[in-house]
């Protein structure tokens, strides 16, 4: 997460910060910590995200896509699939963690190698054999 993290612009809102880091370490969620420890180090933004909670959507994945209007960002990242439907509903450019990785690992594949290996418990298998075979490795 680090080596990502350092390579390209992470903002989250904090809505997701509530959800991904306060209520994840609750619960011991090990990318909570994560997570918190690249806020600390400066490699995560965390932005206050006015937003209305659409009917339906969660108050995270709402604030996601208010946050992506308001800095005007690239691209939102995400690996739930339903989330993912919504944003090409919306036509929202998104990016899947696996996806960013391969992309950092065109500048460095030894480090993307690594990044992949610690997700991949929670990805699909499918997708860590597409990255790890885009990335070189055996």
């Amino acid at each position: 997460m680090e080596q990502v993290a350092r390579e390209v612009r992470c903002i989250i809102s904090d809505s997701i910060y509530q959800e991904a880091v306060q209520e994840g370490k609750k619960r011991l969620y090990e990318d909570a910590f994560a997570i918190e420890e690249q806020i600390k180090k400066g490699n995560i933004a965390v932005e206050k995200t006015l937003v209305e909670k659409k009917r339906g959507a969660e108050k995270g994945e709402s604030s996601c896509i208010a946050l992506y209007k308001k800095i005007k960002a690239n691209a939102i990242v995400s690996d739930d699939q339903k989330f993912l439907r919504e944003l090409e509903q919306q036509h929202i450019p998104f990016l899947t963690p696996t996806t960013l990785i391969i992309m950092v690992g065109k500048r460095n594949s030894r480090a993307a190698l690594r990044a992949l290996e610690k997700i991949k418990p929670i990805i699909k298998p499918h997708a860590y054999q597409s990255a790890k075979k885009e990335l070189g490795g055996k």
